[in-house]
C-alpha cells in the first residue's frame, strides 16, 4: 500500500510562533496567554501566520 505525504524519515520545519507577555488573572489565579496576539484573524501578521502553517501541512500532506 502507496502512503501519502512527506516519508517518515524527513523532518518538517514549522514557521515561526512568537509569543507574547499577557497575563488574565481570573478568580485569583494568573493565567498566560502567549499566543492571545493569533486571536484576531484580521490581523496581517496573523493571516501570514496561518498561511505559513497551511502551506507547511499542505506540504507534508501533499
Amino acid at each position: 500500500m502507496a502512503s501519502c505525504g512527506a516519508s517518515s524519515q524527513e523532518s518538517m520545519t514549522y514557521p515561526e510562533s512568537r509569543t507574547v507577555d499577557v497575563v488574565d488573572t481570573l478568580w485569583g489565579t494568573a493565567v498566560a496567554d502567549p499566543y492571545r496576539w493569533l486571536e484576531n484573524d484580521r490581523d496581517p501578521e496573523v493571516i501570514a501566520w496561518v498561511s505559513a502553517q497551511a502551506n507547511t501541512a499542505r506540504t507534508y500532506l501533499d
